[in-house]
């Protein structure tokens, strides 16, 4: 289930859930995402290993992940294991300044695309 900021909500089947993001000409999804902790831990995180998404994304200046003090985005995440805490996604270190969530719409069957910096809450199966 997806809640945006707007209010809207919308559900998505949990298999078809990807994260991606536009790189130059190039649309990449995947079902993990590569992440960063506070500590500048890597951590590579699956759909499946996550219980919540807290929003919205947010740009944070110097990931401690990323080189050249750049802007990344921020999300907080509840894994199934119970750990909740702040995670860098580290291709915006790199690669682009918006992540979306990407899944087929479990009513209308399409796909949707929804930055993460338009949505306020996730929750997995």
């Amino acid at each position: 289930k997806v809640r945006k900021v707007d209010g809207t909500t919308f559900e998505l089947d949990d298999n078809s859930i990807e994260f991606g993001f536009s790189d130059a000409f190039i649309y990449r999804a995947s079902p993990f995402e590569e992440f960063c902790r506070a500590d500048g831990t890597q951590i590579v995180v699956k759909r499946e290993e996550i219980s919540k998404i807290t929003g919205p994304a947010t740009l944070v200046q110097a990931a401690p992940c990323c080189p050249n003090n750049v802007t990344v985005l921020k999300v907080n995440v509840t894994l199934k294991t119970g750990e909740t805490t702040d995670l860098f996604f580290s291709d915006t270190c790199v690669f682009t300044r918006s992540v979306d969530l990407v899944g087929r719409n479990h009513v209308t069957g399409r796909n949707v695309f929804t930055p993460f910096s338009q949505i306020a809450e996730v929750i997995f199966p």
